[in-house]
């Protein structure tokens, strides 16, 4: 995944999504809860993966993000849906 510069938490990902569909927040769970219910890789994910970066892409094929944040991309995918189809 390429995207914006801008660091931001999975759980950020999802309320935001959650708020743009109109749809209840994400709920929260203590790590030892989650990693029963959900399981080590999942916890993994949302808690310690590393963050994605967009230098290489930008350095080796002059690549610039279609929207100016994650966010505003997100309301558009949600608006337009995934191929402007609104």
């Amino acid at each position: 995944m390429v995207r914006d510069a801008t660091r931001v938490s999975g759980a950020s990902d999802l309320a935001c999504a959650a708020e743009l569909l109109d749809a209840p927040a994400p709920g929260h769970l203590d790590e030892s809860a989650a990693r029963t219910k959900l399981g080590d890789l999942r916890v993994y994910y949302m808690n310690q993966q590393r963050g994605a970066s967009n230098a290489r892409a930008k350095r080796t094929f002059g690549w610039q993000p279609a929207f100016a944040s994650w966010r505003s991309g997100f309301e558009a995918l949600y608006r337009d849906g995934p191929r402007g189809e609104g």
